[in-house]
């Protein structure tokens, strides 16, 4: 049964959950869906057209612009945790699902282990423990 599950998994499409720094250090397949995640980058929120929007994802060492056409969730705003859902082409990432949360010290735990992996992130509540 297991074995069927993962078949499935493969045949559909696994989604991996990156920030910026590791999908521009490790090639993403281009047609594998992917969720980023970060901060909404400040000042860079662009309506381009009718619904066509673009922003940058920042984990604050690296940023990944990022196109979406649809209606933003009335809690997404820059500074603000975001997590995407679509492709990389190597350039920028096509969003077909925009996720963001509403209080700004909110930051999903697999971005922050990711950042924390990375070397760019740490744990304010963890901090104290550190000095």
């Amino acid at each position: 049964v297991s074995s069927g599950l993962l078949g499935f998994a493969f045949r559909e499409g696994i989604e991996f959950y990156k920030v910026p720094s590791q999908i521009l250090r490790e090639p993403i397949n281009l047609s594998t869906k992917i969720r980023m995640g970060g901060l909404v980058g400040n000042n860079t929120v662009k309506r381009l057209d009718n619904s066509r929007i673009s922003f940058y994802v920042t984990d604050t060492v690296n940023s990944i612009r990022v196109y979406y056409d649809g209606v933003l969730p009335d809690l997404f705003s820059e500074g603000q945790g975001v997590v995407v859902l679509g492709t990389f082409n190597g350039e920028f990432f096509e969003a077909v699902q925009v996720l963001a949360k509403h209080d700004e010290t909110y930051m999903p735990k697999e971005i922050i282990k990711s950042m924390e992996k990375e070397g760019i992130y740490i744990d304010q509540s963890k901090k104290n423990e550190l000095d």
